[in-house]
């Protein structure tokens, strides 16, 4: 969805999460509560145990017909309100049609499941005496569902309610990599129920105790106990079952950190914007006192160069912020998921005299996938609860393991090194220039906000040149006058070379030095990309607005908006520009009827103009 206002909360617009976040939760949520539906619906929901014994067979209890007919118009709608939320997220369904339908089927769904489950839970109370009637997995899984499902239509109303007040347009719009984790989310609840149902029939486990052994065993937590496979034919399949299953698992894990990661972006950006605008406030209100300031301390910088730095420096502040924020968000929910979910296993297991600390222990072992065996969920109730929280919680602690390597790296691995070159592994600059270079990060860039200061330096009047080292002296007469040369060798050669750097991973940032050098290139007095005028018709000799003349640039700033650093792809964005100039170039020694033809209207396109004098095409030298 496209966000019309901005409205930040801890760097960010609240209703771009809600627009680009709720919808996939929505349906990964969707996707597991109706896969606990099925599961509610294969087994009845209680069973007879004849002694207080769990080792015991039970008898279980068939569930009357009027139950089932409700549970499966539960789950009709249910998968009916995921159907329509992806067809909506594709763009084929209308959006207002589409909120409609989720909201009302997943509500409906929960509703009557909450009213099914209180119904039958007042009717058939659980008892520990023996000989009395206990609920099933099937029960809790039951419970779940309406719970996932009784969210995401909250979650849902949430979407709603922020379209309807116009934050954002009534259209979604997800990528690739968000359909890509959807998929393999179904795909996995597919794989899992269906390897269930193989193991069940093959080792002659009830379906949901396959369903819990598939789910430690694809998460590769590897609990183990009376689970596990005991036949030929089950150990044989249990191989390209169990490497199938965790290939998916890793994909999905992997989808999670990559659809996150561009939520982070869009967070870095828009917390980057909100920066901006706070520099800019405090540039007009204290511009002249700091112009003054960095003129007795700073006699050499410029204001174009100064609010370069600025912005880089905002730059790295920001995304500093937002890893650690990642960080933090993430150490929070595995620390959540792990406490609450040991005081959930310690009440759900009392019956086999689970403590608080044993839970702390189990928690922390499946967490971590260590799986050592030696507690193992054995309730009715404990096992639906470990399969949903399994679910969530190793991705949450890979993506969280994933964060703080991350974070650690980015923060410490220049610290590391210089330790490194000080004592046992020394670089191939020297000592001198380390501790130089380290000099230099500690104190540079300390320049009041505001500055504004000349660009000539005040002894000899000049400018100070910005593109020592970048530009060769024998080019710049052919920069200057813009001649054959500098279209057939030195535009050629920094695309060769911007190409090349494309293709850095990550992304390279470049100096002031090289974009100076850059935008002379690409003649744009800053960077205002200079397009033709258009809707023009060609003058008598069949050139578009007479001698060709593109519109003056924009003046801004390096702190403004439009600033190329701003740019999702820094070497893109000069190759786009170089790729106008070369273009504009080419385009001047082709003959007038040529000319008109084409006329460029934005960079990396143009349009064609049937109308124009007929003439034999000819180049001209």
């Amino acid at each position: 969805m496209v966000i019309r206002r901005t409205w930040l909360t801890w760097g960010c617009s609240k209703w771009w999460l809600v627009s680009k976040i709720c919808p996939l939760i929505a349906g990964v949520f969707g996707i597991i509560a109706n896969g606990f539906c099925i599961c509610s619906l294969v087994q009845d929901w209680r069973e007879y145990r004849p002694t207080q014994d769990l080792q015991d067979e039970v008898q279980g209890i068939k569930n009357p017909p009027w139950l089932i007919a409700i549970t499966s118009i539960c789950f009709g709608c249910g998968l009916i309100s995921n159907l329509v939320l992806f067809l909506n997220l594709s763009g084929r369904i209308s959006f207002f049609l589409a909120q409609a339908t989720i909201i009302i089927g997943w509500s409906l769904s929960s509703l009557v499941f909450v009213v099914l489950i209180i119904v039958y839970a007042l009717n058939n109370p659980r008892t520990q005496r023996p000989g009395g009637y206990v609920f099933t997995q099937g029960f809790y899984y039951a419970i779940i569902a309406s719970g996932l499902y009784f969210f995401i239509s909250v979650v849902m109303t949430f979407v709603f309610v922020g379209a309807y007040k116009k934050y954002y347009t009534k259209k979604f719009r997800i990528g690739k990599m968000e359909r890509t984790l959807l998929l393999q989310q179904l795909g996995l609840m597919i794989y899992l129920l269906l390897g269930a149902l193989l193991f069940s029939t093959i080792e002659g486990w009830q379906f949901l105790d396959a369903v819990f052994w598939a789910d430690f065993t694809l998460l590769t937590i590897g609990l183990g106990g009376d689970l596990t496979p005991k036949t030929n034919l089950g150990r044989l399949l249990f191989i390209p079952y169990a490497v199938s299953g965790v290939t998916i698992v890793g994909l999905m894990v992997n989808s999670i950190g990559e659809v996150l990661k561009t939520a982070k972006k869009g967070i870095q950006e828009q917390a980057l914007k909100r920066q901006i605008e706070r520099i800019g406030v405090r540039i007009l209100r204290d511009g002249v006192s700091a112009s003054k300031k960095l003129q007795k301390t700073h006699p050499w910088r410029s204001q174009n160069e100064y609010e370069f730095n600025v912005m880089r420096k905002l730059q790295q502040t920001t995304a500093r912020k937002c890893r650690w924020m990642a960080l933090t968000f993430s150490v929070l929910a595995t620390l959540i998921l792990w406490l609450v979910s040991a005081v959930v296993f310690a009440v759900a297991e009392r019956e086999n005299e689970w403590t608080f600390l044993i839970s702390v222990y189990f928690t922390s072992g499946a967490l971590l996938t260590i799986g050592y065996g030696d507690f193992t969920p054995t309730t009715n109730s404990a096992k639906p609860i470990f399969v949903l929280w399994t679910l969530f919680a190793i991705p949450i602690i890979t993506i969280t393991i994933g964060n703080s390597a991350d974070t650690i790296i980015k923060e410490f691995q220049g610290f590391v090194l210089l330790i490194g070159s000080l004592t046992v592994f020394p670089g191939q600059d020297g000592l001198k220039k380390v501790v130089k270079s380290w000099y230099l990060k500690l104190t540079r860039d300390r320049i009041p906000v505001g500055a504004c200061v000349s660009t000539t330096n005040p002894d000899n009047g000049h400018q100070k040149s910005s593109t020592k080292g970048r530009m060769k002296k024998k080019e710049v007469d052919h920069i200057a006058e813009r001649d054959v040369y500098f279209y057939f060798h030195i535009i050629p050669k920094e695309l060769c070379k911007v190409l090349e750097e494309i293709k850095v991973f990550p992304q390279k940032q470049y100096g002031y030095d090289e974009w100076i050098y850059y935008l002379s290139l690409i003649s744009m007095g800053k960077w205002a990309w200079l397009t033709p005028e258009r809707n023009k018709p060609p003058d008598r000799e069949g050139n578009i607005d007479g001698s060709r003349e593109y519109a003056k640039p924009q003046e801004t700033s390096w702190l403004g908006q439009a600033s190329p650093l701003l740019s999702a792809n820094e070497a893109e964005w000069i190759l786009q520009g170089l790729t106008v100039v070369l273009r504009k170039g080419l385009e001047k020694m082709v003959s007038p009827y040529e000319s008109s033809k084409f006329q460029i209207s934005e960079i990396g396109g143009y349009s064609k103009n049937v109308t124009g004098p007929k003439e034999n095409n000819a180049i001209s030298h």
